[in-house]
């Protein structure tokens, strides 16, 4: 029994390093190129990267995407709420998502030229495999940090699904990251 436990430990842990890496690579392949910003914790980090490198003139090396380790650490408040309000296990492995996810935005190389020219391909594309692997995550017990620590500490506290408010949520990211094209 325990041996069989362990087994199901060490998949769930493969599925929320593989759907982390996903994650970033289909942010990082498919949206960044395009000049374009996920939603969500990654993108206010992608905004303040902007920010930073493009505006403050603040000098990164050219081979790590700052937005990464700008990400794990928006994050840190949230890991704290997992932590104390939801579970160990559920904070273990959204703490190893976003620490794969943060090493992987960091160093999945964005390519010069979009892999996929149309803006709602490349996009539908990055939606697709960035879904699957967050869904992988969520699937495996864990998050992929950000919105999803909020909604599923809504959902627990609730006793309900707060698919509304997760959703009202990701509009309000979508309205800052489209504010701050003005």
């Amino acid at each position: 029994m325990k041996q069989l436990k362990m087994k199901q430990e060490i998949r769930q842990y493969f599925w929320v390093i593989t759907g982390g890496i996903l994650f970033a690579a289909a942010v990082n392949l498919f949206i960044v190129p395009l000049d374009l910003y996920s939603c969500g914790v990654v993108g206010i980090a992608q905004v303040l990267r902007t920010i930073l490198v493009d505006y403050m003139h603040i000098p990164f090396p050219h081979q790590i995407d700052i937005a990464g380790i700008l990400n794990i650490l928006i994050n840190i408040p949230l890991f704290v709420l997992a932590y104390r309000s939801i579970s160990h296990s559920f904070f273990v492995k959204t703490l190893v998502n976003v620490i794969v996810q943060t090493a992987a935005l960091t160093f999945i190389m964005v390519p010069n030229t979009p892999i996929i020219e149309d803006v709602l391909t490349s996009c539908v594309v990055a939606g697709v495999i960035g879904g699957f692997g967050i869904g992988m995550v969520l699937r495996s017990s864990g998050s992929g940090g950000g919105l999803d620590i909020l909604g599923v500490y809504m959902t627990k506290k609730k006793r309900k699904v707060f698919c509304w408010k997760t959703f009202f949520n990701n509009q309000c990211d979508r309205i800052f990251v489209l504010c701050s094209f003005i």
